[in-house]
Formats: C-alpha cells, sequence, structure tokens
C-alpha cells in the first residue's frame, strides 16, 4: 500500500507483481494482497490529490473500509468509515417514510 501511495507506476507495479513470483522474489501466495495494497494505495494517492486533505468518507463492507482507511491515515487524512449496508438500510428507509 505505501509503494502504492508513494510512486505513481501502477502499470509496472502490476506487471512485476507476477514477475517477483515467478524469480523466487516473492512467494505465490503473498501476491494478492500485494497487489491489492497497490491499488487501494493508488486509488488513495488519486483521490486525495484530487480532493486535498481533511476528512475522506470511504462506504462499503467493512473489511474492505478498514484497508481503504489505513491507506488513508498514511497518506495524512482522516477516515469515516460508514458501513455500506448500513447507509443503503438508512438510506432507504428515509425514503420510505416519505412517501
Amino acid at each position: 500500500m505505501r509503494h502504492g501511495l508513494d510512486r505513481d507506476d501502477l502499470t509496472s507495479d502490476l506487471f512485476a507483481v507476477r514477475a517477483r513470483v515467478l524469480l523466487g522474489e516473492a512467494a505465490r501466495e503473498d501476491a494478492a494482497s500485494y497487489t491489492s495494497g497497490l491499488l487501494i494505495g493508488s486509488d488513495v494517492r488519486i483521490g486525495l490529490s484530487a480532493k486535498g486533505g481533511g476528512t475522506v468518507c470511504v462506504m462499503g463492507r467493512p473489511e474492505l473500509t478498514r484497508l481503504y482507511a489505513a491507506a488513508i491515515r498514511e497518506a495524512g487524512a482522516i477516515p469515516n468509515e460508514l458501513d455500506g449496508e448500513q447507509s443503503f438500510l438508512s438510506g432507504i428507509g428515509a425514503i420510505a417514510t416519505r412517501i
């Protein structure tokens, strides 16, 4: 994740994941989590460069928002995690009461 936050070379890094495994420089079982970290770090870097600092709302499944929140904190911003399902239910409930 740190690499994705710090560098703007995502495409070459993604190709390098498989090469590192084939060359014995990384374990095959770590490739998926490493790739996920690269993608999350890159996504956060791009998002924060467009928005700036401050508070960032992260909505989704809690197991995924935790990873994004960690990256956002690492980048120096403040994450506000929202459970996507609970947010949907709350919103649809508010709509239903207005209908």
